[in-house]
């Protein structure tokens, strides 16, 4: 028969990956609902940054195209007013020789002149601003329709205000070409104070030996540049409602769609958040060109504010910003659809999961009815197998058991062999110098003494490391107070003769510092690290032979530090002397535990650890160098 717990088992299988399969089609769904919802706000996300850097991108190229054809207008404007000036005085020329080939033959040369004076004298161009002279090319002025009291003087001599020579620099000019482009500054009607550059175009007619020209200052040529630039800018429409517009440094708007706000200054427009647009624009206008994001005052189509950015360049040569922008309110409508096809996605996912779940359930229901049954078989089966192997188990455990406690017993033993060693040769050098010096009568009473007390506190450690052995594993440890200071009297008291005899001198640097724990565990640690340097010494045939103790206090620790002048650890192996049974001394001398054991001592009953390293160091003038332990217990080794 089966048992509950079986009979449970039996039901685990049967419902368990039923009950699995809803918890995770929910987990799923609700996975997926996440999952689906973050895809969502990602591509939100996306579409946002995209739709910013292409809109920066193409506003940028919108711009940038306006500037070149502004920059190749301004590049070349000295060249197409060269080239005007050039068309009309051509033109003229052909009017003079019309006039003087018709007339040749059936009119005098001063009834030539005077038709040939009648039809330029009222023409004019550029918007009235243009007219035609004619010289002589001895500089009698024949022809001037602004200042007729001019014609027929020489004005060879005639000087502008900065001491140029105009006609002689003319006709200079025309001696060596039958054209002449010549650049002056000239004072306008209404701006006598003020000189203009203008550039003058003169070509010479044959017949007479004259030569005509018109000129033009540079800066109305501009103005109309300037027109007819901004008539195609205006004209510039893209996309949704984008558009470029121009601003100068002072705030005035020369190009908008709106046309209310040409000739504007806007220099104090704000936006809803008190940000100053105009000001703004022009600032990273002078700085050459960049973006501001910024609400627009109303967009044109809807009359509603909205997020802008906008990119300007600047323009220094005319201190223009031109700029267009683009409104965030157009990611609108692509938000929207995403979030509606997102949506559907979301409901034909669950669906999906829902049929898949339920499908998988039905299967998982049949599966784990035909395993139930077959288990239960099965069950019946190997359970007397199994009760069988179980009581054949337990006779090995035994068995494992007892050549465990062997084990351990045997490694205990070879610990205490390790740590009597030397207290053994201790007393039998003790024992056998008394009896060497009674035998030649040479003993004192107070030798004998000493060496007896030497003897019975040696013994007593012999005793003591005994109890530390058996009791290594047991929690229940003697719990007391003592200083530092006291424990290394204790040292030296066990190990004084010893390294007396041997010239072994123990130099200490002690604070007073009280502990509480497991003095003896502490104590077997120390008496291990001077007997390890002691036989240092030994092997080394060291002359000089000093231990150095230093003994702090950090906050809640104790650190202890003993250093010897034995040369120190061999780097090669400085890092393996804490491992179980390792040892560079001979079977003899030691079993390789000490360190080892030190190390779990302290561990285990003074929440500390040790660590080894070589130093250099100086006592008296005198460099040293050697093996440096540092041992790092607590002071209360209950925290």
């Amino acid at each position: 028969m089966l048992q509950t717990n079986e009979k449970n088992i039996l039901n685990l299988i049967k419902y368990a990956p039923t009950f699995i399969v809803i918890v995770l089609i929910t987990l799923v769904s609700y996975l997926y609902f996440l999952e689906k919802d973050a895809q969502n706000k990602e591509d939100i996300k996306k579409l946002k940054e995209r739709f910013i850097e292409k809109s920066k991108q193409d506003i940028k190229n919108q711009v940038d195209i306006v500037y070149e054809y502004i920059n190749y207008e301004k590049l070349n404007s000295t060249k197409n007013l060269k080239n005007s000036l050039k068309k009309e005085v051509h033109q003229a020329h052909r009017v003079m020789m019309y006039i003087y080939n018709k007339y040749k033959n059936t009119h005098t040369k001063e009834q030539i002149v005077i038709k040939i004076k009648d039809a330029l004298r009222k023409h004019s161009f550029n918007d009235g601003r243009g007219y035609f002279y004619i010289y002589d090319l001895n500089a009698v002025n024949i022809l001037h329709p602004l200042k007729p009291q001019l014609e027929g003087k020489n004005l060879l001599e005639f000087q502008d205000k900065r001491g140029n020579h105009i006609s002689k620099d003319i006709l200079k000019g025309l001696s060596q070409s039958d054209e002449f482009f010549y650049e002056l500054y000239w004072n306008k009607p209404k701006f006598l104070d003020i000189q203009f550059k203008k550039i003058t175009y003169n070509y010479i007619f044959k017949p007479y030996g004259w030569f005509i020209g018109t000129g033009e200052y540079v800066d109305d040529f501009e103005k109309t540049l300037k027109t007819k630039i901004l008539d195609y800018i205006q004209k510039i429409n893209y996309g949704n409602e984008n558009y470029v517009f121009v601003i100068d440094y002072k705030g005035n708007y020369l190009s908008h769609i709106s046309k209310n706000y040409i000739g504007l200054n806007r220099l104090e427009l704000k936006d809803s958040n008190s940000f100053y647009i105009t000001k703004e624009i022009i600032k990273t206008a002078k700085n050459g060109d960049g973006y501001l994001t910024y609400n627009s005052t109303v967009k044109p189509k809807t009359g509603k504010s909205y997020e802008k950015t906008t990119y300007i360049k600047g323009f220094d040569y005319w201190k223009w910003a031109i700029a267009t922008g683009f409104y965030m309110d157009e990611l609108e409508s692509n938000l929207k659809a995403i979030e509606k096809e997102a949506k559907l996605r979301k409901q034909d996912g669950l669906y999906t999961i829902f049929i898949f779940g339920l499908l998988l359930s039905s299967i998982f229901i049949l599966i784990s009815i035909f395993l139930s049954r077959q288990l239960k078989l099965r069950f019946l089966k190997h359970k007397k197998e199994l009760i069988s192997q179980i009581n054949k188990n337990n006779e090995k455990d035994l068995i494992l058991s007892q050549q465990a406690k062997m084990a351990a017993m045997g490694e205990m033993i070879g610990n205490i062999a390790h740590q009597w060693r030397q207290p053994l040769n201790a007393i039998t050098t003790q024992s056998s110098g008394l009896k060497f010096k009674n035998e030649f009568s040479s003993i004192e009473k107070k030798e004998i003494n000493e060496s007896m007390d030497n003897i019975t506190h040696t013994v007593e450690y012999l005793s003591n490391t005994i109890d530390d052995f058996k009791d290594f594993f047991n929690p229940n440890k003697q719990y007391v107070s003592f200083t530092i200071n006291e424990l290394f009297i204790k040292v030296e008291k066990l190990l004084g003769v010893h390294f007396k005899n041997r010239g072994i001198e123990i130099i200490k640097d002690i604070d007073d510092i009280q502990v509480s724990g497991y003095e003896n565990e502490l104590l077997q640690v120390i008496i291990n690290i001077f007997n390890n340097a002691k036989d240092e010494f030994e092997r080394k045939s060291i002359e000089k032979r000093y231990i150095f103790v230093k003994a702090t206090q950090e906050n809640e620790k104790v650190i202890i530090t003993i250093k010897d002048n034995a040369f120190g650890i061999p780097e090669e192996i400085i890092k393996e002397i804490f491992k179980s049974h390792f040892t560079t001394k001979e079977k003899s001398n030691g079993t390789g535990i000490g360190l080892y054991m030190s190390k779990q001592i302290l561990k285990r009953f003074a929440k500390g650890d040790i660590e080894a390293s070589n130093e250099t160091y100086k006592y008296k003038d005198v460099s040293y160098k050697g093996a440096c332990f540092k041992l790092r217990i607590l002071k209360d080794f209950s925290l």
